[in-house]
């Protein structure tokens, strides 16, 4: 007798074409977010960092303003002025 080829029954041909169905939609699915949420994801980090940088930037400059003003080295001794010229009396009459 010759090998005659196996016909699936209808409905086993129909699970598996339904599994085939289900998983393709879900390859697809995971393909497609991955391409959009990857980059969407990146863009929102980039930002997020440079929100916390400019947010630490600010809190320094607040912490640096609310800071007492350090203290300033001490000015040289200034020389003395020259005596002014002493005063003269008025003359008598």
């Amino acid at each position: 007798m010759a090998d005659t080829p196996q016909v699936m029954p209808p409905s086993r041909a129909l699970v598996l074409n339904v599994l085939l169905s289900i998983l393709t939609s879900a390859a697809v699915f995971v393909v497609v977010a991955w391409l959009v949420l990857v980059p969407q994801l990146a863009r929102h980090e980039l930002e997020l960092r440079a929100l916390r940088q400019e947010m630490n930037e600010l809190r320094a400059a607040l912490e640096a303003e609310k800071a007492p003003p350090a203290p300033a080295a001490p000015a040289p001794a200034a020389a003395p002025e020259a005596p002014a010229e002493p005063a003269k009396a008025p003359a008598a009459k």
